[in-house]
């Protein structure tokens, strides 16, 4: 294991994306993936909804790029490894300053303060720790707010016709999958879960400067 030298190990990072495009797809592609996830499991968790229990594994494979939220975090996500670098070589700038001072409480009191890891490896374990809470602050969050925002009647509203009633019905839109179709009727509060083969049709509700 190398000694964590005073270097941008994000731009060594990469440096390393650059000479291996195809491993950068895919991490990006899994980091993506897993922030739709954490923002899928935390919104329909409002709504008492098991999201993971219905979706497929095509499903999974989408949910990072159709998911704006997840784009959302994860560029937010580069901003906090940015800044995660950043105080890091600030951090040992001050370390090395201090250390050749006299010993005193202030010394060890700063020298606490700035640690910085020995080792390279450590320093990237920081960045993925920082990232995982950043991306778990970030899921909960926002899930909480945009459920708030549809409860308060700001979702998508769509016009639901169900094969065996026959009537029409205005919902609000949570989301799909391949099998089923999540709505969410703001004056009754309730969430429901319709298999897709119960779905006749389902078209834009009109909004009310357009009635």
């Amino acid at each position: 294991m190398s000694e964590y030298q005073k270097e941008s190990q994000l731009l060594l990072l990469l440096d390393y994306f650059k000479q291996n495009p195809g491993t950068t797809l895919s991490i990006a592609y899994m980091l993506l993936t897993l922030c739709g996830i954490l923002y899928s499991q935390g919104f329909y968790e409002e709504f008492n909804i098991e999201i993971l229990k219905l979706a497929n594994v095509s499903d999974l494979m989408i949910i990072g790029v159709s998911e704006p939220a997840a784009i959302l975090m994860f560029g937010g996500g580069l901003l906090v490894a940015y800044f995660t670098d950043f105080i890091t070589r600030r951090s040992y700038d001050a370390q090395r300053r201090w250390r050749e001072k006299p010993k005193s409480f202030k010394r060890r009191l700063i020298l606490t303060a700035v640690y910085t890891p020995k080792k390279s490896i450590s320093v990237m374990f920081i960045f993925v720790c920082t990232f995982v809470v950043y991306s778990y602050i970030f899921m909960t969050l926002y899930a909480d707010w945009k459920s708030k925002q549809v409860k308060r009647g700001k979702g998508k509203q769509v016009i639901l016709e169900l094969v065996e009633t026959n009537k029409l019905r205005t919902v609000t839109l949570l989301g799909s999958t391949t099998n089923f179709i999540l709505t969410y009727h703001p004056d009754s509060k309730q969430a429901n879960v319709y298999p897709v083969d119960q779905i006749k049709s389902i078209v834009p509700a009109a909004k009310p400067s357009e009635q």
